[in-house]
């Protein structure tokens, strides 16, 4: 009867102490959430990109963004001790190509400049009716598969996903991958976000972090079980 007592409580002690730290939300990290959200909805006139410009890491094709519902601000680990990032979901409205509005469900990730401690939004990605565990763990089963792309661009995709679960180090070497690939196979469609997510992970965790990092041929699924949000 004790030692049940005994976990009950330390179980209760974890309980309160992770509501505590999730309830622990950088307010700048949000500020630069809703600078960047209010950016993309103006994303048609210069200004707007101006804007998402400097709260973003990056940004390829932005969503046409009308509207959005806050469902969730925290903060989560990475794979890097004390670097944090940041996670929202929003339920958005969006004008599809076809001009209809539609409502789904979108995450953004952050993290902070190294250096600076600026944060930047690193990616703003539709959910709909999945999960980035779901998502990763897909891209992770099609790294050998190149029936259909070539294996740099299922590099580049684990990456991506990689990258936005809180796994930094694992989404840097991905990268090197998909472009060491890519240099022994040239793709002229081949993005240069691999590149740029390299130099973007070295900025957020510190260069001198990944001073001595070299690309890892043989990473792959193993990298889905690193800490996450």
């Amino acid at each position: 009867m004790k030692n049940i007592l005994c976990i009950l409580a330390v179980a209760a002690l974890f309980f309160l102490s992770s509501k505590a730290c999730s309830a622990q939300v950088d307010s700048n990290a949000v500020k630069n959430a809703d600078d960047f959200l209010a950016a993309v909805k103006i994303a048609e006139i210069p200004e707007g990109i101006q804007a998402v410009k400097q709260s973003a890491w990056s940004y390829d094709k932005l969503p046409v963004l009308q509207d959005y519902t806050k469902l969730y601000d925290g903060m989560f680990d990475t794979d890097v001790p004390n670097i944090k990032g940041f996670k929202r979901l929003v339920q958005a409205k969006v004008q599809s190509l076809n001009m209809a509005i539609i409502d789904t469900r979108y995450i953004l990730i952050s993290y902070q400049d190294h250096k600076s401690g600026q944060w930047r939004v690193y990616g703003f990605t539709e959910l709909k009716d999945t999960t980035v565990e779901s998502e990763l763990s897909f891209f992770s089963q099609q790294l050998g598969n190149t029936q259909f792309v070539p294996a740099q661009f299922n590099y580049w995709h684990f990456a991506y996903w990689l990258g936005l679960s809180g796994k930094l180090k694992a989404s840097q070497l991905a990268s090197e991958k998909a472009v060491f690939l890519n240099t022994a196979h040239p793709n002229p469609v081949f993005p240069s976000w691999c590149n740029d997510n390299v130099r973007i992970v070295k900025a957020i965790i510190g260069d001198e972090i990944t001073t001595n990092f070299t690309p890892n041929t043989n990473v792959g699924p193993a990298a889905v079980k690193s800490t996450g949000p």
